[in-house]
């Protein structure tokens, strides 16, 4: 379930409700997941930056529940900078940059403080992805698609 409006959202979803069954005899131990997230926009009829600041409660199978604080800087509505804490140990960076119309390309930095630290740099990634949602804002319309 997810619930959207100009100024906030909130969403439930959860995963893996029915248990993978190979055999008739087999042990059921695949458990669901089920995430719970919620956010604001701030700033958004004042600026060309809107700052959205949300949170997501995580309870994956088999392991205790998690949350994250994330904090999203969009600049011209088009290109966005994020910075997300996790209690599972971990920093994550991320920006977006739009490249051509719905054409995003952004990048990933995830570094992990627990105990693991010292053996790990971090992980990158880097996305290329197309936003659907665009259609209408910033003078994009449908017949230019």
């Amino acid at each position: 379930m997810y619930f959207y409006h100009k100024d906030y959202f909130v969403g439930f979803s959860a995963n893996k409700m029915l248990p993978d069954i190979r055999n008739v005899h087999d042990e059921k131990q695949e458990q669901p997941s089920f995430f719970l997230m919620g956010g604001y926009k701030f700033l958004q009829y004042t600026s060309s930056l809107l700052l959205e600041p949300s949170v997501m409660i995580k309870k994956l199978a088999g392991m205790d529940p998690s949350v994250d604080v994330h904090a999203k800087l969009y600049i011209n509505r088009l290109n966005w900078i994020a910075l997300s804490y996790s209690t599972t140990n971990k920093i994550n960076f991320r920006l977006g940059l739009r490249l051509y119309k719905m054409l995003y390309a952004g990048y990933n930095y995830e570094y992990t403080l627990g105990d693991i630290a010292s053996y790990n740099f971090g992980s990158h990634e880097i996305h290329l992805g197309v936003n659907l949602g665009l259609i209408g804002i910033q003078g994009i319309r449908n017949s230019r698609l």
